[in-house]
This record gives C-alpha cells, structure tokens and sequence, in this order.
C-alpha cells in the first residue's frame, strides 16, 4: 500500500521532559529513567544531563517528524493505544524492563529461599546458606544464573501458545522471558515482575500491550524496544495479517528517532510501501556503516 507520512502514527510512550523523568526514579510503576541510571551508574547530576540531552534530541527530530505530517501521540498510555487515530502504520518508541532480575525485584527473599528448598528437584541442589548480608546478593545471582538454562521453563510446566507450538530454535532472549515467566510463577508476589513495556502510564506485560492494539488495525506495527522480537511474535499470532517489526537485541532509542525522521523524509520525497521503504534505508544505511 502507498504510503506517505499523513498516513503514520508516531506513538512515544516515554515523557521527553527531563524533570519527569528524574521524578519516575522513585515510581514503582515506572522503569526507563532508572534503567539509564543502572546502565550508565551516573549520579543525578551526570544523569540529568544525560535525560536533557536524550530529550533534547527527542523534542527537535519530533517537531521535524510533526511537519512532515505525521500524527505523534507523545505520552502514549493504554488509553491511547485502544483509541488509535486511523492511520495505515504504527510505530511505538519504548521502554522494555527486561527479564533480567533486578535487586530490587526480590521482595521477599524469605519466601523464595522457601519456595526453592521445597522444590529442589526444579532448582537443584541448595546452595550453601549465605551470610545475612550477602543473601540477597546470593539469591539475585542465583536467580538470573537461572534465566539462561534453556530447559527450566519446560522443567517448571510453563505453559504458553510459544511452549505448545515450538518448532524453532528459540534465541536466548526468549528463553530468558520464558524462564523470567516461570520464576514469576512460582514465586508469585515475592518477585516483582519483569519483561514489561513501558508506557507514559505505567508497565504492561506483552499479552496486555497485544491486547490493547485494535484487532481492526492490519498494517505495519514497528515495535521500538529493546528485544521486541517478544512483543513482534505475539502481534502477529494475535492477527496474522499485520506486519510487525522486531529486534532481538537492545535497542538505542537515539538511533530510532532519527532514523524514523529519515523514512518519514524518504516517504515525503517518494510514497510508497512502508514496509519497502523500512528496509530500503535499513539497507542504504548498513552499507553506509560498512568499513
């Protein structure tokens, strides 16, 4: 289908003011400020700087993407995204707290031990009990050695449309998230939940982001987030006739925006397909990088 950029939704589902951002390091409904702090370990004052900057870029490539026609849903909530306004592509810019267990997602260390000693024939052999001060640290490294081993979300009966019907090699990424699940499973409140996209309104796991996507909607969904291949393959089960993109690996939101502004630009100066023009600048751009 020809497609121009009148024709696209940009949806954003981050804030892109840094005092916002700095004020969600303290909201347990919320992860991707606290996520740069984790990854860059910066103090406040280094962190700010960085979320003015990140927001800076995000504000002047917006106002660009908004004269070329597009419609940008800043703020994007679940709200939103059951509301979408006609368009014939969609891509969502956000934040995924990935599987990976965090110390703060330990929020009962007592009732995990106690879960692990009954089920020693799931988790193995005990470790040795660890000095108060270092159990928690002990706990949390055990837990996301865990996260790798590529039978425990079978040994623990996990059942999901992706466990039923396995017939590819699934990449790490996707044993991680199963096994995340199964954890989640036995542990139930003494875990915080991982592998949830971050919207402006809170955390939603990858069934509940599916869901909010109008079954009417059949055309291209980019899904920009960090190992989106998750999200992607749940899209499409849901309705096969969509298109939806995905990555496997971490995602530089930076790099998403402007390239997003560029194929906004490449759609202006000559409509077409989306998806043709997608991998025609993926494609230029990869050769341009090429040494």
């Amino acid at each position: 289908m020809i497609t121009q950029p009148t024709d696209c939704v940009l949806a954003i589902g981050f804030s892109t003011d840094p005092d916002q951002l700095m004020s969600e390091l303290s909201a347990t409904h919320k992860d991707f400020a606290k996520s740069i702090k984790r990854n860059g370990r910066a103090n406040d004052q280094d962190l700010y700087e960085k979320l003015t900057g990140f927001t800076g870029l995000y504000k002047s490539n917006i106002a660009a993407i908004r004269a070329l026609g597009v419609t940008v849903l800043e703020n994007f909530t679940a709200s939103d995204a059951r509301q979408l306004p006609p368009c014939q592509s969609l891509t969502v810019l956000a934040h995924f707290k990935p599987p990976t267990v965090l110390p703060e997602d330990i929020l009962d260390a007592g009732l995990i031990e106690q879960a692990i000693m009954h089920q020693q024939d799931l988790f193995g052999p005990v470790p040795r009990e660890a000095p108060d001060s270092k159990r928690k640290l002990t706990l949390w490294e055990s837990l996301n050695e865990l996260l790798k081993d590529t039978a425990f979300y079978k040994r623990a009966g996990l059942s999901t449309f992706i466990t039923e019907h396995e017939e590819r090699t699934l990449p790490l990424i996707y044993i991680r998230y199963l096994n995340r699940l199964a954890l989640e499973s036995i542990f139930f409140h003494a875990l915080a939940k991982g592998c949830l996209v971050e919207l402006y309104d809170g955390l939603y796991t990858v069934q509940e982001i599916v869901g909010m996507i109008p079954s009417t909607f059949i055309g291209p969904i980019d899904i920009s987030i960090c190992h989106s291949i998750i999200v992607q393959d749940e899209v499409q089960r849901v309705q096969p006739r969509r298109h939806a993109f995905g990555v496997e690996h971490p995602l530089s939101l930076d790099f998403k925006i402007i390239f997003y502004k560029g194929l906004m630009q490449k759609l202006a100066l000559e409509p077409k397909d989306y998806i043709t023009a997608y991998f025609e600048l993926l494609t230029s751009l990869k050769k341009n990088l090429q040494p």
